[in-house]
């Protein structure tokens, strides 16, 4: 992989526990969800409050009563963190070989 792909590729993965409220915002209106927004707003989630979420979190905290909902919620929070996974390991190889 080309160094300016490693670039190019970073700024398109930015860690989801960076996240700022607003861009956990852009995410569920990504994911179809934007009627929940005010539920994440309230609480003012963040990225880094979404990789400490779970099932029950979502249900009894910010009262997404629908179980479909809960479910796209945390598998798209699960395939983010699999793909920045992935992302560091490449850009490791890379550096290790370089």
């Amino acid at each position: 992989m080309h160094n300016s792909n490693l670039i190019a590729e970073s700024k398109n993965n930015l860690d989801i526990s960076e996240w700022s409220q607003n861009d956990v915002q852009n995410w569920l209106k990504d994911l179809n969800l934007s009627n929940l927004s005010s539920n994440f707003e309230e609480n003012k989630i963040n990225g880094y409050d979404l990789c400490m979420i779970n099932s029950i979190v979502l249900k009894d905290e910010l009262k997404i009563n629908s179980f479909h909902d809960r479910n796209i919620i945390l598998k798209s929070i699960k395939e983010y963190l699999y793909c920045q996974c992935k992302f560091k390991i490449k850009l490791f190889v890379y550096l290790l070989f370089s």
